[in-house]
């Protein structure tokens, strides 16, 4: 079994750093208390990041503690397609991408839609000229401790049922990875992919040059 599922010989179903399907990204999403804070108040809320800072992971696992619809608005695209007239609650991500009419049609149902949205620009003016109260939220930057919370997660849920996991990082190379890549959580997780793809050998990393560094570190030299 181990031939054709090499992960399986590590104690996981897969490569724990894969790219995610909704459901994992609800279920390794580590929600900051800042955030849990604002969404028990029960108001508008947009979370304002940079790229790769985890507001998409972090709306999908509210949309699916809420049980509310989520939307991705992807590059290129500047409308959203969900009716925002019909759920209590609403999440709508990357809203900074759209037209200035779906803003404001948006922004109206927001009399009888919680929105909780992921932005790079604020959408407190929309919101404001409607009497519309709004919290905002920043992501701080991650700092190692929260990339440890983030990993052990993602180690736990991929873990198969009853194996112990034969194959970890150690607290080294998470401070090495947290030094390298800072708020990229994204770049982080895609380089332990690779990293967790070329290991065939239990026990733990502790040394995060994956065979691509090397190979550009050749053609550099």
């Amino acid at each position: 079994m181990s031939r054709f599922f090499p992960f399986h010989a590590l104690g996981y179903r897969c490569n724990p750093f894969k790219a995610l399907t909704a459901e994992e990204w609800a279920a390794v999403a580590v929600i900051p208390a800042e955030v849990e804070q604002a969404v028990a108040t029960g108001m508008h809320i947009q979370v304002i990041g940079r790229r790769g800072r985890g507001k998409s992971t972090m709306l999908r696992a509210l949309a699916d503690r809420l049980a509310a619809p989520y939307e991705y608005i992807p590059p290129g695209q500047h409308t959203f397609h969900t009716d925002p007239a019909v759920p209590p609650v609403f999440l709508l991500d990357e809203v900074q991408r759209l037209w200035p009419w779906e803003r404001a049609r948006l922004a109206a149902a927001a009399r009888h839609t919680r929105l909780i949205m992921g932005t790079h620009v604020t959408f407190v003016p929309d919101l404001a000229v409607r009497g519309q109260p709004l919290i905002t939220l920043r992501l701080r930057d991650h700092d190692r401790d929260h990339y440890q919370r983030i990993i052990e997660k993602r180690l736990a849920y991929f873990a198969l049922p009853g194996a112990e996991p034969r194959l970890t990082l150690s607290a080294s190379a998470i401070t090495a990875l947290h030094a390298r890549f800072g708020d990229d959580l994204r770049a982080a997780m895609g380089h332990l992919y690779d990293l967790f793809q070329e290991t065939r050998q239990p026990g733990a990393i502790t040394d995060i040059t994956s065979q691509k560094d090397r190979a550009s570190q050749r053609s550099g030299s």
